[in-house]
């Protein structure tokens, strides 16, 4: 008895850590595909450069998507896609995770961004990356719309880092909702940390998302975009 007991445990333990997960993608598809053929949705007008999938994955140590599969590679214009998570996120913090590697900025311009089920246009959390001294490059962040906050820090070229993007969906105003970065170069702790490395408020006139549905890549303007590598994405509660 004791050991059936146990045994529910921990089903009912693993189907519960598995409800708050919404979105896994390690990019396991054929390298040459486009993201489109592979379960992931184009965004507006259909330009070149569609999202490739790349071999090989990237890897980054203690992440648990380290290594598995394929990656995504993002040009410095072209297609933009998204992908829907198991359901809507409506009240309280959705994170997505997930490994980079850059290897060309320039002025500056967001690749990544969370997206609710209403508009497939509206991209909060936004993450921006734009030259720093040569070889090197900073990341920037915004809630919404709102005029990207960058880091002090610069990181190399072509190096694989980490970020875990987080929205929080807060009750009552309309313009309450935090965005938050964490941003990782080695290790990845189990447990949020009680520093961020940006954070985005928006201000009184930037519009909270109705709810947080879907992840989304974009590729940006030619003359200010980034191309990089990116892979192991994780949408969850």
């Amino acid at each position: 008895m004791r050991k059936l007991s146990f045994l529910l445990l921990f089903v009912f333990a693993f189907v519960a850590t598995q409800a708050q997960q919404l979105l896994t993608d390690n990019f396991s598809y054929t390298a040459g595909q486009s993201l489109t053929a592979n379960g992931w949705t184009q965004n507006g007008f259909p330009p070149t450069n569609p999202i490739n999938v790349t071999s090989t994955g990237l890897s980054y140590s203690g992440y648990i998507l380290s290594g598995i599969g394929n990656a995504a590679y993002l040009n410095n214009n072209g297609v933009d896609v998204y992908q829907a998570g198991l359901t809507n996120v409506t009240a309280g913090p959705a994170y997505t995770s997930f490994m980079y590697k850059v290897d060309t900025v320039k002025t500056g311009d967001y690749f990544f961004g969370m997206l609710s089920s209403f508009n497939p246009n509206t991209y909060v959390a936004r993450v921006y990356l734009r030259a720093a001294a040569t070889g090197y490059y900073k990341v920037g962040f915004a809630k919404n719309n709102d005029i990207p906050v960058y880091g002090n820090d610069s990181f190399a070229l072509g190096t694989v880092n980490m970020m875990v993007v987080k929205y929080s969906i807060a009750s009552g105003s309309t313009t309450n909702d935090t965005a938050t970065l964490y941003h990782f170069t080695s290790g990845f702790p189990l447990t949020e940390p009680s520093s961020y490395y940006l954070r985005s408020v928006g201000g009184t006139t930037v519009q909270d998302a109705n709810n947080i549905s879907r992840i989304a890549l974009r590729q940006g303007v030619v003359t200010q975009a980034p191309s990089l590598t990116v892979d192991g994405f994780r949408l969850a509660q």
